[in-house]
């Protein structure tokens, strides 16, 4: 009788899993989702909250600008939900005023202009022109990351200050100011912020929104391809307990960023010594070689400098080939940047730090000892290699990574993949989709954009089933 209430009470377990959809388990069963998010960073939370209805944007009907407010009157209607709105047809972001340069992606440009009126051409905060209701979709969404909510916030070093002011990171429906007065303790500034109190904010945004059932953390998609049927079948991995379940989905979105899959160098002695590491190493004792001249180098170098480390820096290029260069104007707000920037021009020197301009690694040798090219030798406690990363596409079948490869693009070291520029739809792989970092926008505020179109597409395709 004891065996029998057991396995009753299992199978009990997988029918309420396959019935409460709202917030989905990861059972095996043969519900199929309407949709799974890969990733729970900033951009797979904004997609969950979209999804799902929690956090649903609509035009408030305060923008003065026009012909913007014309349009937006004409496209949205005042209070109405932006998910419904055609821009693909009725949209002409270029003729629009004060739409920021800092994407490419229309859809972007149009709704960020929305929740960040004005933000490249004026130093004040403007508040936005949307307000958000909680109006369900009845769709079935998951979201899944491999680690806490917040994605790859988690892991940066949590005394830098962030790059963009901080409502240029807000996500929907959770206004970040607001949240910081209620949270001192959180030492939330408006700007340039700690990356420390960003990463909290996204923390805590799930349960503020009503999503924390639905995007999960620690869940690893191992393995996605679709089906005979079209649908995805997605196998997912818990990196804590180590098990595994598998569900499906109509669609499948890549929100997974690009920090998970770091470059590497190619070459002698980087995989196997333990001293080389592609991450930013906990703070230690000794000498740091730093290879690489971008943010997450200059970071990795100014927190390592503050701690009382010393540095050897190797770079290939000059030093104003750097992205570094872009903040020479900007020496006041970026105060870090620049005075690193002096350093590895040598215009400013420090005992604790040493610049390699123009060379490469070579190889890495046993106990420490590293060979340049041109030819030097230099002597490390650790080594640092962060020379930027790619998306991990390796739970994908071959096949579908050569079709995504054939639709990406690298330029200027910085990876993209393309997409219908309206709904982030992937070319060539049916119900697919990309959003955020992925598709090449790196910034934070452009995600509104990103979750209205996809929600917007992946609506209007159930509702044409139906």
């Amino acid at each position: 009788k004891a065996t029998v209430s057991v396995l009753y009470c299992r199978m009990l377990g997988v029918v309420l899993g396959c019935l409460f959809a709202a917030a989905p388990t990861l059972l095996s069963c043969d519900m199929v989702l309407d949709a799974v998010v890969v990733g729970n960073g900033p951009c797979g939370m904004a997609l969950v909250a979209a999804l799902t209805g929690k956090v649903t944007a609509r035009y408030d009907g305060r923008h003065r600008v026009k012909p913007f407010d014309e349009v937006l009157r004409r496209v949205v209607g005042k209070g109405g939900a932006l998910r419904e709105a055609d821009l693909r047809s009725e949209i002409d972001v270029a003729a629009l005023p004060y739409a920021s340069t800092r994407s490419k992606n229309p859809a972007a440009l149009f709704y960020d202009a929305l929740a960040h009126p004005f933000a490249d051409s004026t130093a004040q905060h403007y508040p936005p022109c949307l307000s958000y209701t909680d109006d369900p979709t009845g769709l079935n969404i998951l979201g899944v990351g491999s680690g806490p909510y917040g994605g790859s916030w988690s892991d940066m070093t949590p005394s830098m200050a962030s790059l963009s002011p901080g409502h240029w990171m807000e996500l929907p429906g959770m206004p970040i100011t607001e949240w910081g007065r209620k949270n001192p303790e959180s030492g939330y500034v408006p700007m340039r912020p700690s990356r420390e109190s960003v990463a909290l904010y996204y923390k805590e945004y799930p349960k503020a929104v009503g999503i924390d059932g639905m995007v999960k953390e620690n869940k690893r998609v191992e393995h996605a391809e679709p089906d005979e049927n079209g649908a995805w079948k997605i196998t997912i991995t818990d990196v804590l307990a180590q098990t595994t379940e598998v569900v499906k989905a109509r669609n499948l979105i890549l929100a997974n960023g690009m920090y998970s899959n770091p470059k590497k160098l190619g070459i002698p002695g980087e995989n196997e010594l333990a001293y080389v590491h592609h991450r930013v190493p906990k703070s230690f004792d000794g000498v740091l070689l730093v290879v690489g001249a971008g943010l997450s180098a200059a970071d990795c170098i100014v927190g390592h400098m503050k701690s009382g480390g010393k540095i050897i820096h190797v770079f290939r290029g000059a030093a104003m080939e750097s992205p570094l260069a872009k903040f020479k104007d900007s020496s006041v707000a970026y105060q870090e940047y620049t005075r690193l920037l002096d350093l590895m021009q040598g215009l400013a020197s420090s005992p604790d730090y040493t610049p390699y301009p123009n060379h490469t690694v070579e190889s890495f040798k046993p106990d420490g000892m590293v060979m340049l090219s041109p030819p030097a030798t230099l002597s490390v406690t650790k080594a640092a290699v962060l020379v930027g990363s790619l998306p991990d596409f390796s739970f994908f079948p071959v096949s579908i990574r050569d079709t995504l490869s054939s639709v990406s693009d690298i330029v200027e070291r910085k990876f993209s993949l393309s997409v219908d520029p309206w709904d982030l739809s992937v070319p060539g792989v049916p119900n697919l989709y990309a959003a955020g970092p992925i598709r090449g926008d790196n910034f934070v505020r452009f995600i509104t954009g990103d979750s209205v179109v996809i929600a917007k597409s992946i609506l209007e395709k159930k509702r044409q089933k139906e």
